[in-house]
């Protein structure tokens, strides 16, 4: 076993969500990315995970579709956002479900980030 280096899910997205949180550190809209980033999880249990991708998604430019973008490499990385978003429109209940569940995590571990990472509140 020696060697081998195993990494829990959690682990892994929160390698992931630093990686991307780091990258938004010195932006101009680090301050609006953080906030938002605070409130994605409640979004996501409040209005479900399709509801929540839309509305950040709507925002172009802003710090809401960077912190999506962010989000979905953190969940997906070999996916794009807008693949992301019109694959969890198609899902069967189940795997939406399965999903969703997945996606609180990753936004958990985007908001401790984003907490822990960029200054001010």
């Amino acid at each position: 076993m020696s060697g081998m280096n195993i990494q829990t899910i959690d682990q892994k997205l929160a390698a992931r969500a630093y990686t991307e949180v780091s990258k938004r550190v010195k932006s101009q809209d680090a301050k609006e990315y953080k906030t938002f980033a605070k409130q994605f999880p409640a979004l996501i249990h409040t209005c479900g995970l399709c509801q929540a991708v839309v509305f950040a998604q709507s925002k172009k430019g802003d710090a809401s579709s960077h912190v999506l973008d962010d989000f979905v490499q953190i969940l997906e990385p070999q996916n794009t956002t807008d693949h992301f978003v019109s694959t969890t429109r198609s899902l069967s209940m189940l795997d939406y479900t399965v999903l969703s569940r997945r996606a609180m995590r990753a936004a958990e571990w985007l908001k401790r980030q984003a907490d822990a990472l960029i200054e001010g509140d």
